[in-house]
């Protein structure tokens, strides 16, 4: 019995320009201009990325969310491990530049429950923390959700697909879309299997495909429109 032949794919970023998603370099410009603000009134994001260059490094917006993410290890950790090759290094060459970032009240009693006064982000500060986690750790976890929840209403620009909207599928998108449908079944309609990975942040190709007849397995039971 012949086995079918396999067909692999990796889309990355470039893949969904087409629909018109946002680059790398655009995301990274806005990801600088978002977040919270630093006490010089710079945000904190802008730092990152001048820290990181002066450094030698090539910066791009996850390299950014990376530096917020090792800051909240960094902070939620009782024992300060050293970190040789981490992102950390240059943040960690003195007290003066995280204090700098730390640009916060803490209302309420940190030892019970409390909230954070975080200036011009009143949403953040109505968060309340729980008492298993210090002010500078919570304070750089609320920083990580507001610029995901940034990068997420941009890609929802071009990929939201709900019961109510679709952005996907559009008048303008109708040709682009039918092709890349049409190309993907020329591999089935030959018997052939084939397997889409993507470094995105959305799932065009199974909605898609998915409204042009084509069953897709996504790994787990996801249909293609999310509830609202």
């Amino acid at each position: 019995m012949n086995q079918s032949k396999r067909n692999t794919f990796l889309f990355g970023a470039g893949a969904v320009i087409d629909w018109k998603a946002p680059t790398t370099p655009e995301l990274t410009n806005l990801i600088v201009q978002w977040g919270f603000k630093a006490k010089d009134g710079k945000t904190i994001t802008y730092h990152i990325k001048d820290i990181l260059e002066k450094n030698g490094h090539s910066v791009n917006f996850e390299k950014i969310l990376s530096v917020i993410e090792e800051l909240i290890v960094f902070y939620a950790s009782k024992k300060r491990s050293k970190h040789k090759n981490s992102l950390m290094v240059p943040f960690l060459s003195g007290n003066d530049l995280l204090c700098s970032f730390l640009n916060y009240s803490v209302n309420g009693d940190p030892n019970s429950s409390y909230t954070l006064n975080i200036p011009n982000n009143e949403l953040a500060s109505n968060r309340r923390a729980s008492p298993d986690k210090s002010p500078n750790q919570f304070f750089f976890e609320r920083l990580l959700i507001n610029l995901l929840s940034g990068i997420e209403a941009h890609v929802n620009r071009y990929s939201l697909n709900s019961n109510r909207h679709s952005n996907i599928e559009n008048q303008n998108n109708k040709a682009l879309n039918d092709s890349f449908a049409d190309w993907i079944k020329t591999f089935i309609g030959n018997q052939e299997i084939v397997r889409l990975y993507t470094l995105n942040y959305d799932r065009l190709n199974k909605v898609i495909l998915e409204n042009r007849g084509v069953d897709v397995f996504e790994g787990f039971d996801s249909k293609a429109i999310v509830s609202d």
